[in-house]
């Protein structure tokens, strides 16, 4: 039983860990987009022919 449970216990840090780095993962390419969305905003107040009017 102990060693069953110690083998859980590495298999769930196992994937403690992998989920912590998809998480990281996901949280750079949300920041990712989000750079993209400012930037692709900027460029269409940039070229917007109607503001100002």
């Amino acid at each position: 039983m102990k060693q069953t449970a110690e083998e859980q216990i590495k298999e769930l840090k196992q994937q403690l860990a992998m989920a912590n780095e998809m998480k990281q993962t996901a949280e750079e390419q949300i920041k990712e987009l989000k750079q993209q969305l400012a930037m692709a905003n900027e460029s269409v107040e940039y070229s917007d022919p109607f503001k100002g009017k």
